[in-house]
């Protein structure tokens, strides 16, 4: 192995409440493709946080000095990618403070209530040809993220509100109009992701909706939802 190398951004001693994206830079194999690292390599927050990935074993995540070892949700991969983002998000309301990282936009880990973390950001390699690139510090981070289907239309909407997300799906019919639209609900304990559940099926016939969201609105009985009526006519205009 080589000796490991570290560099600190001294800004960001006093942090708390913020959060790093980072770009990491692969040397390439004469097909262009990106070498996998050979080396560990990661970052920290502070003494209290940090995320290393490992050859051989992947991501482990230490938190206060408890390490524990991150599988990639997606099977038969490791969850190694480029673009790294971990983030210390404090809810001014409760005071509690949420940690998220996630690799290639995939969320590999989440604590809706972790301990405070205060202190500068580390960044560690250990192989020559390896790098970092677009390193990005941003406080008070607010979370909000938007899900498109193959064709660029919008599925659903999350934000974060500390304590759990706000979800807002919108829903096709068969030639890909916006037929529906599901009620701004939350889901208390649920960290940024896709939620599958939110919307389980619909009945276009009977009109009933299933899922979290009808399971989250008993009074709306099965139609949490504003419905469009679209006119029979070539351009579809929305009519109610």
């Amino acid at each position: 192995g080589t000796e490991p190398s570290s560099i600190t951004y001294d800004p960001t001693q006093n942090k708390t409440d913020y959060g790093i994206r980072v770009s990491l830079i692969q040397p390439q194999d004469e097909s262009g493709v990106p070498i996998a690292p050979g080396e560990a390599m990661g970052m920290a927050l502070g003494p209290d946080l940090e995320v290393v990935w490992e050859p051989g074993s992947g991501w482990r995540l230490t938190l206060s000095g408890s390490t524990e070892n991150i599988a990639s949700p997606i099977p038969n991969t490791s969850g190694f990618g480029a673009e790294w983002l971990l983030m210390c998000s404090n809810d001014p309301v409760s005071g509690t403070t949420s940690i998220f990282f996630m690799v290639d936009g995939l969320l590999l880990y989440s604590n809706l209530n972790a301990p405070a973390i205060e202190g500068a950001l580390s960044l560690h390699l250990s192989e020559p040809g390896y790098g970092f690139t677009t390193i990005t510090t941003f406080e008070n981070p607010i979370q909000s993220m938007t899900y498109l289907d193959g064709a660029g239309k919008e599925l659903q909407n999350n934000s974060f509100n500390g304590s759990g997300l706000v979800v807002q799906q919108t829903v096709y019919d068969a030639i890909g109009r916006e037929a529906l639209g599901t009620k701004a609900t939350i889901l208390e304990g649920a960290a940024p992701a896709y939620q599958t559940d939110f919307v389980a099926s619909f009945d276009p016939e009977t009109g009933i909706m299933t899922g979290a969201v009808a399971t989250l609105h008993p009074e709306s009985e099965g139609f949490p939802y504003v419905r469009n009526r679209f006119k029979s006519t070539a351009q579809s205009l929305v009519i109610e």
